[in-house]
């Protein structure tokens, strides 16, 4: 897995976009490739968070942490990113605070909270999801992968976890399909945003 923070103005565009076009469970015509939410927190629910994140995005006080799966690694289920979001939310210390979870692609998720002058802990972000992506290599579940890497209060989503939303599996997901390992584990990368 790699996971991206994104620098203020990328974060705020990103925002705009899903807010524009993000899907929500039981919408009419969702497509497994459609940008969806998939979890909420903190106050934020099925029924506000698009607002609540308009809001955030015109202030530009908004953040988006970026994680998603390489080719070689099986495709997620909702659930299980729901469960990684909320994990990596724990380790960057907003696992209380408003924030939305969006499948922005069957590979990929983006976690949305609001911007502070707390730190956002980076280092712990990447440690965590280093730490995710060789347990899961090793063939745990992701539950078990989230909790070992330092998440112990993190439980595997459940469709009646985030306000009745629907945990549908990606098309061409396989959730029994054992991890496929690497053949030499790779670590997690961050990638800086560029400066101008």
């Amino acid at each position: 897995m790699l996971v991206h923070l994104y620098s203020q103005n990328a974060s705020r565009n990103l925002a705009a976009s899903v807010v524009a076009a993000a899907r929500v469970p039981h919408q009419a015509g969702v497509k497994p490739d459609d940008a969806l939410l998939i979890g909420t927190g903190g106050g934020w629910e099925l029924g506000n968070w698009r607002e609540e994140l308009r809001q955030l995005t015109a202030r530009n006080a908004v953040n988006a942490f970026a994680v998603r799966t390489l080719p070689t690694e099986r495709r997620l289920t909702d659930a299980e990113w729901a469960t990684v979001a909320r994990g990596l939310a724990d380790q960057i210390g907003r696992a209380d605070d408003p924030l939305a979870v969006v499948r922005t692609t069957p590979t990929s998720t983006v976690l949305f909270v609001e911007a502070s002058n707390r730190s956002l802990h980076r280092d712990r972000a990447l440690a965590f999801v280093g730490d995710v992506t060789v347990r899961l290599q090793r063939g745990e579940t992701v539950a078990m992968a989230v909790r070992a890497a330092g998440s112990p209060d993190v439980a595997q989503a459940s469709p009646g976890d985030v306000a009745g939303l629907s945990f549908a599996e990606p098309a061409g997901a396989s959730p029994t399909a054992a991890p496929q390992p690497a053949a030499v584990p790779a670590g997690p990368a961050i990638v800086h945003p560029h400066t101008r």
